[in-house]
């Protein structure tokens, strides 16, 4: 993937799965971050694997011109799965922004390091939209980076639930 992130966790490896397998986890971070609609319709939680499918409306509140807007709307209509290979520090989350033509597929991964744990990031945004879909990719791109880092502060705070 093309795009990367790294964050610094200030707990363990250990810690900051333990807070992403949980699942009210995600209801309060989405609340937290001002989704509405909060829903977890799947959720699958095994010794050697976790996935969680959760529907939300995220505002959206980007700076965009008219024309992503038309294709985006006013909120981000989200279906997302986290999946995660706890064993590994691997994981995967697959979102797709329900009504329009944008996909966007994050592989996760946790290193322990001196000062807590690696979160890294590698993303990739597709919009299949004829003629203009490289534009609309590369704007929800730069979106995708901030909400990242929004979510990384976000789930800082909790850590200390954890």
């Amino acid at each position: 993937m093309a795009n990367v992130e790294t964050f610094q966790f200030p707990r363990n490896r250990e810690t900051v799965l333990r807070m992403f397998t949980d699942r009210d986890y995600f209801v309060r971070k989405y609340e937290r971050m001002g989704s509405l609609d909060i829903e977890v319709v799947d959720l699958i939680d095994e010794d050697d694997r976790f996935s969680i499918r959760v529907l939300h409306a995220a505002p959206q509140n980007a700076p965009f011109p008219g024309f992503i807007k038309r294709v985006l709307g006013d909120r981000l209509n989200l279906d997302q799965r986290d999946s995660w290979q706890p064993g590994l520090g691997e994981g995967r989350i697959d979102i797709v922004i329900r009504g329009t033509p944008v996909t966007i597929t994050i592989n996760m991964r946790l290193e322990d390091n001196a000062d807590g744990c690696l979160f890294t990031l590698g993303y990739d945004v597709e919009a299949r939209v004829p003629v203009v879909g490289g534009k609309v990719a590369d704007f929800v791109r730069a979106d995708v980076a901030r909400r990242m880092r929004d979510d990384v502060e976000t789930s800082t705070a909790m850590l200390a639930d954890y």
